[in-house]
């Protein structure tokens, strides 16, 4: 990720105070931004030690165990699912239903006019079926997949937890974002971003598998 610099204002909101890394003040409730896909790998990496989770990532190599129970990045079909769900809604929260949408996007009634919102600020009316917030606008997520365009076989074909291609050149990302209009933030919708990219409408998401 990228901190602020003499010259340059980044918007993740992070700085190192008294050598320890902390939110800026009144930034501690907003999602990180300006970190690349490097850096969201990595903390899922430290999170898994902090936490004393099996490990998941190896940074390596920058991949992925999709077996061990620790802290990753979603695949795309992944984080898909946990947006549209089983019933293959428009936006995380549901059909579109105009004017008001509760998701943070240019071009619509939010509040939030080319800036961030807090996290969790539009729960629960913008959450998805299962209660996760931000799913739509916000942030662009960083997934685990390379970008990949669909193939038309595959609609003849049931795909079970895909991981996409083994190499590539950029990332998919998922979700909209607070800068961008509305009907990106649709859950079929997917961006290709370079891989070390570091904006401020791209952040991420981390999972980890649980038993049940």
């Amino acid at each position: 990720f990228m901190l602020d610099s003499p010259v340059e204002s980044t918007n993740i909101g992070i700085e190192l105070r008294d050598g320890v890394f902390r939110p800026k003040e009144g930034r501690g409730k907003y999602p990180v931004a300006d970190v690349s896909w490097y850096g969201a790998m990595f903390f899922c990496h430290e999170r898994n030690l902090m936490e004393g989770y099996p490990q998941a990532v190896d940074i390596t190599k920058w991949t992925c165990d999709f077996d061990a129970a620790g802290y990753r990045l979603p695949t795309d079909a992944e984080w898909e699912l946990a947006a549209a769900w089983t019933d293959q809604r428009e936006y995380a929260f549901g059909p579109d239903p105009g004017e008001y949408r509760p998701m943070n996007t240019q071009l619509n009634a939010d509040g939030f006019e080319d800036e961030l919102a807090p996290s969790g600020w539009f729960s629960p009316q913008g959450d998805t079926h299962d209660g996760m917030c931000d799913m739509s606008g916000n942030l662009y997520e960083w997934t685990w997949e390379w970008m990949e365009y669909y193939h038309p076989e595959w609609e003849k074909e049931t795909l079970v937890n895909p991981v996409g291609p083994e190499k590539g050149w950029n990332k998919v990302v998922r979700g909209g974002s607070a800068y961008g209009c509305f009907r990106a933030a649709r859950t079929g919708d997917r961006a290709s971003v370079p891989i070390t990219r570091m904006t401020g409408d791209i952040g991420f998401r981390s999972i980890r598998k649980v038993s049940k």
